[in-house]
């Protein structure tokens, strides 16, 4: 089960956080929403998109050191974090669309583009379909392949009835007695994230119908001609290494960096030297 473990941190001030409302269309409909995001430093952009899970605040141990020279903005994804819950599917193109008109109400005409798992397939995307890239790093990126069917075991907590709430209630002690308290934390919050989150609640819809196959990149990579980082965790269990690799061979001119022993949550645990990869691939790229 580390596979399904939370990736949410609570590592900054919250109340930093700008916003910032414009239109969009959004699956055939054209909806106002509200993008929540961090914004530090001076210098040239870096737009930080986070993973699934978590929101704006995931890259504060990489933005403390690389804000002393970039203007670093981390954006909460749609449906994450502060920015707008909208009634949708919440496809990887709903997500580049967003990132699209959120750099234009800021007025961002080039900048870096960096993100983590989700973030990371949301970059790709985006970096597909743009005309103006300073350059693409990939942490630990989904989207080129996805292995779904472990995900059917996220289903029960989905069934809108009192009886799993009961039933997780019964469990909890004799979790404890076996010194599986973490494990039942992680179920309670994949839970609520199910029963509450309409981003949670569309993508496991999705998953179960196996349809963000659709979506993924295997081929398309192919024709991304930006400047390209790629990060691994050469232990990570949810990005496996070879997914890493994969995106590596496949974009013309790719970098690949492999962190020795990392797991999937290579910002929180490795901000330090994810930030100096980073800094050295935008001063010599």
């Amino acid at each position: 089960m580390e596979k399904l473990r939370s990736q949410h941190p609570i590592e900054m001030d919250q109340s930093s956080k700008q916003t910032v409302t414009f239109k969009v269309s959004l699956e055939s409909t054209e909806q106002e929403v509200t993008a929540a995001y961090l914004v530090m430093g001076d210098g040239p952009v870096v737009l930080l998109l986070h993973g699934f899970l978590c929101e704006a605040s995931y890259w504060s141990r990489v933005t403390q050191h690389l804000q002393g020279h970039y203007r670093c903005i981390c954006l909460d994804l749609l449906g994450f974090g502060d920015s707008s819950r909208p009634e949708i599917d919440y496809t990887v193109e709903s997500q580049v669309v967003f990132v699209q008109q959120f750099l234009h109400t800021l007025a961002v005409d080039c900048c870096y583009l960096m993100g983590h798992s989700l973030g990371g397939w949301v970059a790709a995307s985006y970096a597909l379909q743009t005309n103006s890239l300073l350059g693409l790093i990939l942490v630990a990126p989904a989207g080129m392949a996805e292995d779904l069917l472990r995900f059917q075991v996220l289903r029960p907590l989905s069934w809108q009835t009192p009886v799993i709430d009961s039933l997780l209630a019964v469990l909890s002690p004799f979790a404890f007695l076996c010194q599986q308290s973490d494990f039942m934390k992680m179920l309670n919050f994949y839970r609520q994230q199910l029963r509450f989150e309409p981003v949670m609640q569309a993508w496991c819809r999705r998953i179960f119908k196996l349809e963000t196959s659709t979506e993924l990149l295997s081929q398309d990579i192919e024709r991304l001609r930006w400047p390209t980082l790629i990060i691994a965790g050469e232990a990570d269990q949810i990005i496996p290494l070879w997914h890493c690799q994969a995106y590596a061979r496949k974009i013309p001119g790719a970098q690949l960096e492999v962190i020795d022993g990392a797991d999937h949550f290579l910002p929180r645990r490795h901000g330090e030297l994810i930030s100096a990869f980073c800094h050295h691939f935008m001063q010599n790229k």
